[in-house]
């Protein structure tokens, strides 16, 4: 049973991980602009942005409190300086993303959008599992791919939600057409990662790391099944007969809300009480 410190490491770091790919996400909506840009509230991004921080500075306190055994420790200066190098470049380039997200929030620049969904996701590369193997660039490439790619899915359940205002169809239909090429992106990267990270194929199934890991794939490819639902029928139902489809879409999205903060739950289990095996 993981103890105390263990547990509040794992609710800090997903909650820093939805706070910054719900940011990250946004920021892609208002790089791909139309109809999906003017969904995205800057009072939404603020608050995704403004919660990201504020979890990362749990996180460093509770893996500081953890470090020296006790919660009396999550100020104590001296383990901190043990924590600190390993996270310096990550808090510095993950900061920008979320700036540069409100500003582009504010401002509808669609490359600004794309710089902050850029920059949170070479975030995540920056410390891990990834970070910490030998020769592992390739790996944090991959994960900084596949963080950027996520989180344009990730956001689907929020930008697609049936609102009433006039956007619905035109949203998901916008939505589909960049999903065919960013999902791949997801499930390319995801899986060299989860091959990567478990040392091999046979380890998938074999250790407890690599099987947490494939039942996060499985996961995402329900939910990715779910999001072909949405591009060949319920768009279609939404351009003919709107009542229906939005009930349909709140299901789907419902759904897939779900399995995305499983999948989310799982990766951030896998990589807070477990490691590779090499």
């Amino acid at each position: 049973m993981p103890d105390a410190f263990t547990l509040a490491v794992f609710a800090a770091k997903l909650c820093v991980l939805a706070a910054a790919l719900t940011a990250a996400g946004l920021g892609w909506a208002i790089a791909l602009g139309g109809d999906l840009s003017r969904r995205v509230r800057s009072s939404v991004v603020a608050g995704s942005a403004l919660a990201a921080a504020l979890c990362y500075a749990v996180l460093l306190l509770t893996t500081n409190a953890q470090l020296g055994g006790a919660w009396a420790s999550a100020l104590d200066p001296m383990t901190f300086a043990w924590i600190w190098p390993g996270r310096q470049a990550q808090v510095l380039v993950l900061s920008l993303g979320l700036v540069a997200a409100v500003a582009a929030s504010l401002a509808k620049l669609r490359l600004l959008g794309l710089t902050a969904a850029v920059l949170i996701g070479v975030s995540f590369s920056l410390s891990g599992h990834a970070a910490g193997l030998e020769d592992g660039l390739s790996a944090q490439i991959g994960v900084a791919i596949h963080g950027l790619a996520a989180s344009f899915w990730f956001i689907a359940p929020l930008l697609l939600w049936p609102r009433g205002d006039g956007y619905d169809a035109s949203v998901v239909s916008r939505f589909s057409e960049a999903a065919v090429w960013i999902v791949s992106m997801v499930f390319a990267a995801g899986g060299y990662l989860v091959w990567r990270l478990a040392s091999g194929l046979a380890e998938l199934f074999t250790t407890a790391y690599g099987q947490l890991l494939t039942a996060k794939l499985a996961v995402a490819l329900v939910a990715l099944a779910l999001g072909a639902v949405n591009k060949h029928l319920v768009s279609r139902i939404l351009a003919a007969d709107l009542p229906r489809g939005r009930r349909l879409l709140q299901i789907t999205l419902g759904a897939d809300a779900v399995l995305f903060l499983s999948a989310l739950a799982l990766v951030t289990w896998v990589t807070t009480v477990s490691g590779p095996a090499s």
